[in-house]
């Protein structure tokens, strides 16, 4: 009914957006299935990412406390090319803007016109592990006891190393081209998407694929 309501106040069909029409709209409404069928949240997509590309030239535009929620959209909807085309971005505002001005930590806003220690909301990070590496846990057995690996292949990136420290070990994982090294820690079991729809899951140890 909730969900019902937000549709039915919020929803421009003319425009194919809700509220404001800002990106953060957007990606709040799909994450939330808000769309009341397919048809309405493809046309709410395409409206998202025809105005990532276009009206807003490829740049972020969800503010930096808006970042971790348009990362989770990008990585459950695969948007790997968009993401990394944002951050390779090097002017503002972007990441890349506020490194080649200085920044070490980052900034609380595209600017730096304030805080430039202002690490909270950096949800940006999450796109690293949880796309690039596929790494993201399973909330059905917490602590990493059984974890998925999904890489999302990114034109431009050819390797990607990650490792995570858990409460049964360091799981380990590097990509290289087609090949990925998986070290799957004692006492854990990973499900495992080696670029293509067959999964498979492993016991503990070390594995190519």
């Amino acid at each position: 009914r909730l969900n019902a309501a937000i549709h039915r106040h919020f929803y421009h069909p003319e425009t194919h957006t809700y509220a404001n029409g800002t990106p953060l709209d957007q990606c709040y409404a799909l994450l939330m299935n808000i769309p009341p069928d397919s048809a309405t949240a493809a046309q709410v997509k395409a409206q998202l990412l025809d105005d990532c590309y276009g009206k807003y030239n490829a740049h972020f535009a969800v503010g930096l406390v808006g970042v971790p929620v348009f990362t989770e959209w990008c990585i459950r909807e695969r948007q790997t090319d968009l993401m990394a085309t944002l951050l390779r971005q090097p002017d503002y505002p972007g990441y890349l803007y506020m490194i080649d001005n200085g920044a070490t930590t980052t900034w609380e806003s595209w600017d730096g016109e304030r805080s430039r220690v202002h690490n909270c909301y950096n949800g940006v990070g999450l796109w690293f592990y949880q796309a690039l590496a596929g790494l993201r846990p399973d909330v059905e057995h917490p602590g990493y006891e059984h974890f998925f690996v999904d890489p999302q292949r990114c034109v431009g990136v050819d390797w990607v190393r990650v490792t995570k420290p858990t409460r049964y070990g360091t799981i380990r994982i590097e990509i290289n081209g087609t090949k990925l090294k998986l070290t799957v820690p004692e006492g854990t079991t990973a499900t495992v998407f080696p670029g293509t729809d067959r999964e498979q899951t492993l016991p503990a140890g070390e594995w190519e694929l």
